[in-house]
Formats: C-alpha cells, sequence, structure tokens
C-alpha cells in the first residue's frame, strides 16, 4: 500500500528553497515568515519520527522507572529499538541449552555456531568477536524489552544477528516474538553496521572482510526465512553507519524484491565543527543520503518505489559524547534534524539513545541515575510531541540569518518551529498567513529559560518544561522576539494565560569547576536563580555586579540579565586561589576557585634504539631503521619517498596507533621531535608540506602543526627540532582520549628523497 505523503506532490528545489532557510553569520536582522497553510509538503505518522533505541544493558528497575516517568510518557516515542547498537551481532536472543543453571554450556559453541534448542525461551548471551563467551551478557534480555515496548503502546524494531548469528536465529526471533508471544513486531532489521570494522561480523568466519556483495547475500538468506515464519513483517537494512550509505546500492540491486526498507545511521558532526552556525549546518546533510537511496530505489525497484520505506535508525549530533550531546546546542540541533527528517520525508527514525552516559556527557535522553531531569535533546523531542503538527507547509523566511523554520499545521492551524541559533542577538520576528487570520496566538520556547548544562557536575542545572505565553496577533500577522540560543513554537490561533512576573528575588551564580590552569581563559555562565526554588529567575531584566579577588579577571563587571544565564569569560593573570563575589540586588553569592600553574615538560619516547620501535609504526612508505648520515653515529627512523606523490589517506610517513604511554593521556598538550631531510626535499616545491596529526575518540582529527618540507632544516643545514603544541581548550580536552599520533606528507607533485624522524615524544602540560 503507496505510503500516505507520497501522494503528495513533492518538488525537492521547492522544499530547498522555500521550506526552511539557514545562514551561517550572525546580523541583528528582523525575520520576516510567510506560511502557506494550503501547500502541504509532507505528512508523518505520529510520532514516528521520535523514536528511540533502548539496550539489553539497561537494568529491569531503569526501565521500570521509566515506564511511569512524566517526561518519557509527554515524548511518546513512536517507535523504539532494540536489542541496542552493535550489541545486536553479539548477542544470541534465547539461551536455552546454552544457559546452564550455574553459567553456559560452552561445548555447545561447535563448527557451525552455537547450538540452541528453541523449545524453550532462556535469557540470551553474548559473545566476543572470536565467538568466545563475553563476560557480560547485559542486565536484562529481550523479553523485558519487548514486554516494555509492549506496554508503551508503541511500534519496535529489532535488529537481528547477521553478523555472528544465523538466518535460522533469526527466524527463530520472529516466531517466538510474533507467533508465541504475539508481540507483533512489524520491523526487522538485519544486522548492525556491518561494514565497520569495530562490529563483530566484520571479519567473516574465512578470514574476509564483509563487503556489500557478501551482505546482500546474508540479507537474501535471513530475509526469506524471516518472512517465511511469518509474511507480514517489514525487513531492512543495511543499517549502515553513517550517510554514506555504503552496501544500500548494492542490497537494492542484489535484493531488491526482499527490501521494504532501507536503513542508516548519522551522527554527522565531528570534533573539528566549532562554529555554531556550522554545527547547526550538519543537519542538513540527511538530504544528499536520501535522495540518492531514493535514486536507487527508482532505479532498481520501481514498481515498488512508494512501498519502500526509508528509516534513520540510529542517530544524535555526534559519535562521541561530550557536552554537546547534553547542553543547549544538542536541544536546539536536534529540533532542527527532526524538522530535515520531516522535510525530506523520512518514514521512521530512532534517536540513540535513552540512557546512554560516560565520563564526559552521554547520548542519553536521561541520566539513568536520575530521570527527574532530561538531558537538553529531550526538549526538542518534547516540542515535536506536544507542540507541532503532523503536516509540513510551505513557508517562507527573508531577513535574519539566525533563524531557521519548519511551518507544520496542527489541529487545522499553523504551528511553526522557529530555531534562532545566535548566540547573542534576539531576533524581531513577524509571521504572515496567507489566506487565514487569527485574534490570538501563544509561543513556548527553549532555551536557558528552561535548561543549563553543568559541564562540571555533569548534570543538568535545572531541566523544567517551558511555559506557554500569550503573543501579538493581529488579523493575519503575528509578531514576536526570539531569544538567543532558542528553539520557540509558535502556534496561531491558540490563547495563553499570561505568565505572571517573578515574586521573588534573583540569586546570582556561576558555573566553575574546582580547578583551572593559569594560561587559558574559563568560558562559563552566569546563572540567575529564584531565591526560594534554585529554579531559573524569569523576572525583569537585573544587573550583576562581578568582585573578583586573587588571580582572575571577568571580561565585564557588570552584566545586564533579560535571560537566567548569560556567557562570561574569566581571565586568569596567575597561579592562586581567586574568590568571585557575584552581587544582584541585596542578594550576593561568593564562590572560590583554585587557579593552577602550568608546567610544561618534553617526554621523549621513541629514540629507535632497535628495530621493535619501527615495526611498530604503521607506514604507507618504505620505512628503515637506519644508522644514517642525517645523524652522525646515531639511529633514526628513515621514511624514503621514491619518486611518489602522496594521495589523500595514503600519505602517512608514520602512524603510531594504538597510542600506549605511561602516563596520563590528558596532560598531551603537544608533540615533540627530531626531523632532517635530506637535499633533494630540501627544496621542495610549495605545497609540500610536513603536517603532525593527534587523533582521539572525542576529535578524530587534531592538526597540531603543518610545515613545508624546504623549512625542516635550517639555513646551516641542520635538522629541525619540531614542537607542535595546541592551547585549544576542546583540544586540550580530547587528549584524554588520544589513540593515534600521524606524521604525514603533503606534495601537488611526485617526492623523492627522505625524511629523517628522531627523538620523537610528547610535550605535556601539568597543573600544580
Amino acid at each position: 500500500m503507496p505510503k500516505t505523503h507520497n501522494s503528495i506532490p513533492f518538488l525537492t528545489a521547492l522544499v530547498a528553497s522555500t521550506l526552511f532557510s539557514t545562514f551561517a553569520t550572525a546580523e541583528k536582522k528582523a525575520a520576516t515568515i510567510t506560511v502557506y497553510p494550503d501547500e502541504v509538503i509532507a505528512k508523518t505518522v505520529p510520532n514516528r519520527l521520535l523514536g528511540t533505541n533502548i539496550g539489553l544493558w539497561y537494568t529491569n528497575d531503569q526501565l521500570g522507572e521509566l515506564a511511569v516517568n512524566g517526561d518519557f510518557k509527554n515524548w511518546k516515542p513512536g517507535i523504539i529499538r532494540i536489542p541496542g547498537g552493535s550489541w545486536s551481532d553479539e548477542y544470541f536472543w534465547n539461551g536455552n541449552g546454552v544457559r546452564t543453571s550455574d553459567g553456559f554450556n560452552q561445548h555447545k559453541a561447535g563448527p557451525q555456531g552455537w547450538q540452541i534448542d528453541f523449545s524453550e525461551y532462556k535469557p540470551g548471551f553474548r559473545i566476543n568477536h572470536d565467538n568466545t563467551l563475553h563476560d557480560f551478557h547485559g542486565n536484562t534480555d529481550v523479553l523485558s524489552l519487548h514486554q516494555f515496548i509492549q506496554k508503551q503502546g508503541t511500534d519496535g524494531i529489532v535488529t537481528v544477528n547477521a553478523g555472528t548469528g544465523s538466518a535460522k536465529l533469526a527466524a527463530e526471533w520472529v516466531r517466538w516474538a510474533n507467533i508465541t508471544n504475539q508481540f507483533n513486531v512489524k520491523y526487522w532489521e538485519i544486522g548492525n553496521e556491518l561494514e565497520g570494522s569495530w562490529e563483530a561480523g566484520n571479519t567473516r568466519p574465512d578470514g574476509s572482510k564483509m563487503d556489500a556483495k557478501k551482505y546482500a547475500q546474508i540479507y537474501l538468506e535471513f530475509a526469506k526465512a524471516m518472512k517465511a515464519v511469518d509474511p507480514t513483517i517489514k525487513i531492512g537494512g543495511p543499517t549502515s553507519a553513517s550517510d554514506s550509505i555504503p552496501y544500500v546500492e548494492e542490497l537494492l540491486k542484489t535484493a531488491g524484491e526482499q527490501v521494504d526498507f532501507i536503513s542508516f545511521h548519522t551522527y554527522p558532526v565531528d570534533g573539528r565543527t566549532k562554529e555554531l552556525s556550522a554545527i547547526m549546518d550538519q543537519a542538513s546533510r540527511l538530504s544528499g543520503a536520501v535522495e540518492k537511496t531514493r535514486a536507487w530505489i527508482r532505479e532498481y525497484q520501481p514498481k515498488r518505489a512508494d512501498e519502500i520505506e526509508i528509516g534513520i535508525t540510529e542517530w544524535h549530533i555526534q559519535v562521541h559524547e561530550t557536552d554537546n550531546t547534553c547542553n543547549i546546542i544538542s536541544a536546539l540541533w536536534s529540533a532542527k534534524f527532526i524538522g530535515e527528517m520531516f522535510a525530506n520525508r523520512v518514514d521512521f527514525a530512532n534517536q540513540w539513545d535513552v540512557f546512554s552516559t560516560t565520563d564526559h556527557g552521554g547520548h542519553g535522553l536521561f541520566d539513568p541515575e536520575s530521570l527527574q531531569l532530561p538531558r537538553g535533546a529531550y526538549w526538542a523531542f518534547w516540542l515535536w510531541s506536544n507542540k507541532l503538527g503532523k503536516q509540513l507547509v510551505r513557508s517562507e523566511l527573508t531577513g535574519s540569518r539566525d533563524v531557521i523554520c519548519y511551518a507544520t499545521m496542527k489541529d487545522g492551524k499553523p504551528a511553526l518551529l522557529l530555531i534562532n541559533q545566535s548566540r547573542e542577538n534576539y531576533v524581531p520576528t513577524i509571521i504572515h498567513t496567507k489566506g487565514n487570520s487569527f485574534d490570538s496566538a501563544s509561543s513556548t520556547e527553549i532555551s536557558y529559560r528552561n535548561y543549563v548544562w553543568d559541564p562540571y557536575k555533569q548534570a543538568p542545572v535545572w531541566s523544567v518544561r517551558p511555559q506557554d505565553k500569550s503573543v501579538e496577533a493581529q488579523g493575519t500577522s503575528v509578531s514576536l522576539t526570539l531569544s538567543p540560543l532558542s528553539a520557540t513554537v509558535v502556534n496561531l490561533g491558540t490563547s495563553s494565560n499570561k505568565i505572571s512576573a517573578a515574586t521573588t528575588s534573583a540569586t546570582p551564580d556561576i558555573l566553575l569547576p574546582s580547578n583551572h590552569p593559569s594560561d587559558l581563559n574559563l568560558e562559563t555562565l552566569l546563572l540567575l536563580k529564584s531565591e526560594d526554588s534554585q529554579l531559573p529567575f524569569l523576572g525583569e531584566e537585573q544587573t550583576v555586579h562581578i568582585n573578583i579577588q586573587g588571580p582572575l579577571k571577568a571580561s565585564q563587571a557588570k552584566i545586564k540579565m533579560d535571560q537566567p544565564a548569560s556567557q562570561i569569560t574569566l581571565i586568569p593573570t596567575g597561579p592562586g586561589v581567586a574568590k568571585i563575589t557575584l552581587t544582584c540586588g541585596e542578594t550576593s553569592t561568593t564562590k572560590s576557585i583554585l587557579i593552577q600553574d602550568v608546567k610544561v615538560a618534553k617526554k621523549v619516547l621513541w629514540t629507535y634504539p632497535d628495530k621493535g620501535q619501527v615495526e611498530a609504526m604503521k607506514s604507507h612508505f618504505q620505512s628503515l631503521h637506519n644508522r644514517s648520515e642525517a645523524r652522525r653515529n646515531e639511529d633514526v627512523l628513515e621514511i624514503k619517498l621514491d619518486h611518489i606523490q602522496p594521495r589523500n589517506k595514503q600519505n602517512y610517513l608514520l602512524q603510531i596507533n594504538p597510542l600506549k604511554v605511561d602516563f596520563n593521556k590528558s596532560s598531551i598538550a603537544g608533540v615533540t621531535s627530531w626531523v632532517q631531510v635530506s637535499d633533494s626535499l630540501k627544496n621542495a616545491p610549495p605545497g609540500a608540506t610536513l603536517q603532525i596529526v593527534m587523533q582521539s575518540e572525542t576529535n578524530h582529527w587534531m592538526l597540531l602543526k603543518e610545515i613545508p618540507l624546504r623549512d625542516l632544516s635550517n639555513k646551516e643545514g641542520q635538522p629541525s627540532i619540531i614542537e607542535a603544541i595546541t592551547n585549544d581548550p576542546d583540544m586540550l580536552k580530547a587528549m584524554s582520549h588520544a589513540y593515534s599520533l600521524i606524521y604525514l606528507v603533503k606534495s601537488p607533485v611526485k617526492l623523492e628523497g627522505s625524511i629523517y624522524i628522531d627523538d620523537l615524544g610528547f610535550i605535556t602540560r601539568n597543573n600544580s
């Protein structure tokens, strides 16, 4: 049966030009929006874009608390995916015949796989990539996950084990879930991110690597076995790890008749993206993957083009969990991304996830230890679930370069999402509607007024449901002002009670770490709390005076605050204890912070006295352990460039990965080494350079320094001591998760000669 939204004319160019507008600069201009209520562009099934993932590592107590949590109920996720990302390819859903009263029968692992007795059910088990039993099998089981989904009255999607499992294992799950237990799971996904080297099953039993053709054949085998049990289910894949969507074309070409939906994942923002406008722009990357997928569907399955769905079964702002996965930016980004999925007619989506938490951030919309304060992205889901409609209509936006707009129809009336991505600017906004007149309107704002993240305590300072307020409506026009860093829904034709003014005084506060290095500025937030509740102060504009005693100064001596949070920069002037006193009216707050002196040192780790150190490194060129004239009577690392033009991703002089050191990686501030080039490279052409790069789990490409090859010897022909140091706070923070050091060469032409490296190590910084 054709999907509802495909019966609506859809013009890609029209959507690109008039559905929404995003601009990269921050000019203080008014925004003018025109809404066309009768020009419907897309429809969605209620909350199908607002799904999520839950995992086997959750506890039953956490699931029980989540089920009765008011915020979770107000979210109303439309589809929930199990059993949990990469666990899908490691987990055997039924442990009957393998589990024993006191453990596991490891003799059940044979050349044909694990021997499971499907006549009954027992909680499953997890294996390592080498098919041995894992030491952790989760805190719950698939029965509990299915029951949780069923109690929510929502759809489920199951990712079956195509990495280390079998078609029979998958088919028996379908039988047990849908025939035996009547869980009525409609969507089944075959494997998870199997193109990734991190995934169990990427290396096949014969030692070969997974590729598109192999995946398509596995998919065919699984799909036929599963539909033989229940022909009513929908089966899809390839569950690609990114919006580059590998395997999708081959899957549609080879197994298209068995494909009911195409699925992929996206975490588009990388650690190098700093500007907020650039971060927000990454939400729009989705359209390329969707358009390419639809083109392949039309090419390989033209008769079913209206039937094959597109699902994004994992997504978040970025892969690695940092403050940006929890703060107000994650709220604004998620609000936009949901709008982008709607605009691109994605059929269903599952955010990752409910509870994931690390020591510095988390993808989860809730902290598993405290469900009372949802994290930032939750409020994007709340807005779309409660305040916006299920029909997307055409809109035009002119004026402000800070504003993003999505216009929907809710209960027959326009409901607009307006995102102000400026950190500083208030944006006056006028909304015009074509063919409709309204005498009332209300707005609901997500901003610092309802949510602030504390990066030092790794928890929300406050996270409260926003209040509706009336806005000026006159005929076909509505006027309001958008706060900085806000996502505001304007509902036309609705009214709201006037928000009463605050009756208590404001108490100032500031977010501070316990200590901070003396050579870096501290960017943080000044807060205004309601004196009687410690919730955000929502009264009239207040002036906060800042007085500091000790080795620290503020970027401003006083700040006028018309929001309960405002950015401020603290500038160390030396080491010592600084006492900060904040005064607002008759209330004051005093806090202290230790400013620590920074000591820089060198740690040389690789001096190449033996061949083992060279063999442990990776290189795209010939590397030699050599006693060379480059450094008389000393061994060095020589990398030979034999008339080669370095190519992208094939130009590593050396890579040390994994990066194993005997000190805390969080102290790394840079790299040091001795470098010399042969005579033939001393006149290398412009554009021929050496780059020094660190890679981290939270920033995969940190360029520390780029040096022209011709500069690697001084005028006397002596070698260079290279020091590549960063003072970028984000890079320094990322060093704690560093996993690789790379020296690479770039050149527009072929190079011939040698590069010699010795005394390689790190520059460290330690607070004292």
